[in-house]
């Protein structure tokens, strides 16, 4: 039981300093969906807008995208290796049917 402990102990420690370095890495850039063209009126379709965003952090070798706070109306989006979609205190966004 002992040796499954220290294990269990080893594992966690890895998992915990890799999700640092994870998260270290992709602090690099920010990209601001409003930016992109995307307007928080929850009435505005801006998948569009959204997946430009995405697509542009992933080309720049990955990063954090942005929804600042406001409701954004969006179609499906595809995130990409190394893209981290952050939604701000008070954003919304909201499915298009």
């Amino acid at each position: 039981m002992r040796k499954l402990g220290r294990r269990a102990a080893l594992l966690l420690a890895c998992v915990s300093f890799s999700g640092a370095a994870v998260a270290a890495k992709v602090a690099g850039k920010t990209y601001d969906v409003t930016e992109f063209g995307a307007t928080n009126d929850g009435a505005s379709l801006c998948t569009t807008q959204i997946q430009s965003a995405i697509e542009a952090c992933a080309t720049s070798g990955g990063g954090i995208v942005v929804v600042p706070k406001g409701t954004f109306l969006s179609g499906a989006i595809f995130l990409k290796p190394g893209v981290n979609l952050r939604l701000e205190e008070g954003a919304v966004l909201r499915a298009s049917t």
